[in-house]
């Protein structure tokens, strides 16, 4: 499974609250008795990994769910859909289902097929698998299965603002302090896919407080991270030309680690006190990354902006 940052909301969903998954998925009903065991996805008979599979037991029948996550469609998924359901029989030599979650509609075509065969020589095998299309599940009845894991995916749901508002005060209602931190991330940079980061920060509102030494360990942060440093590493070799490509590498670097830290405490400064005055966005654009991370660790005790600036 890809390693990208939508991918870890993935990851975290999967393993940490499979059974949401899965009732999201239709795999499991409601109310039904079930047990979810995460299976590894290492599989002997191939190096090729599956998103995640599960051995589920209902009314001690058991049988393998296999889910694998795309999010924009691949027109080779089919193929490997089969190539893994016969790699998790051999394995396991359980019943196999298998779904393919798609957490947008990014390159879906008008009709997804919902199944592949293989023939070699006298062999032949067919699987049919469940594509489930996330922008095409209620966000309301989402919120029905009362599961915390599920909230990042609202904004990707069929949606109407009022769900989403619903959705948002339940992350700020968590009473974990780092599960709401995490599901707040996932929620932002999942959202991003549809929405713009900043109105899903004014729509979390004050409800959630993200420390910047956690954002900073945080996949969200590491993604805005490495656009800066892409972009500044543009920059730099783009200017270093005539100064040489390795002083333009060097320099690219450090100015996109730093427009990476400016990115981020101006998100947190708007999370904190809404739309920044222009005076204050050009202050973080000027300043050095040590008045940045004063002001970063500040904000999350300061009542305005002003208790950000020295006292004369």
């Amino acid at each position: 499974m890809s390693t990208k940052p939508y991918d870890q909301a993935f990851k975290f969903l999967a393993e940490e609250d499979p059974k949401a998954l899965l009732l999201l998925l239709g795999a499991i009903k409601p109310g039904q008795s079930s047990d979810v065991q995460v299976l590894p996805r290492e599989l002997s008979v191939s190096s090729r990994l599956p998103d995640q599979p599960y051995r589920v037991t209902i009314d001690g029948s058991e049988r393998i769910v296999h889910v694998e996550s795309q999010t924009v469609y691949d027109g080779d998924i089919a193929a490997r859909m089969l190539g893994y359901a016969v790699r998790l029989w051999l394995k396991y030599e359980l019943p196999v289902s298998s779904y393919l979650f798609l957490l947008t509609d990014r390159g879906c075509p008008s009709e997804i097929t919902d199944r592949a065969t293989m023939t070699a020589g006298n062999l032949n095998i067919e699987l049919t698998f469940l594509p489930v299309r996330l922008s095409r599940i209620s966000a309301a009845k989402a919120l029905e299965l009362n599961r915390e894991s599920l909230l990042p995916f609202l904004p990707l749901m069929t949606v109407e603002e009022e769900t989403l508002g619903a959705g948002a005060r339940r992350l700020g209602a968590i009473p974990d302090e780092k599960l709401r931190h995490e599901l707040s991330l996932h929620f932002l940079l999942l959202g991003g896919l549809r929405y713009n980061q900043e109105e899903l920060l004014d729509l979390l509102g004050r409800e959630t407080m993200i420390p910047i030494e956690q954002l900073k360990e945080s996949s969200f942060y590491q993604y805005i991270l490495n656009q800066g440093v892409e972009e500044g590493l543009k920059k730099g070799l783009q200017e270093g030309r005539q100064e040489g490509r390795q002083e333009g590498r060097q320099e690219g670097r450090q100015e996109g680690m730093r427009l990476g830290e400016e990115v981020i405490v101006l998100r947190l400064l708007e999370h904190r006190f809404g739309p920044l005055p222009d005076s204050w966005v050009e202050r973080v654009k000027r300043a050095n990354p040590v008045e940045l991370e004063q002001w970063a660790i500040a904000s999350l005790d300061a009542t305005s902006l002003d208790d950000l600036l020295p006292r004369e």
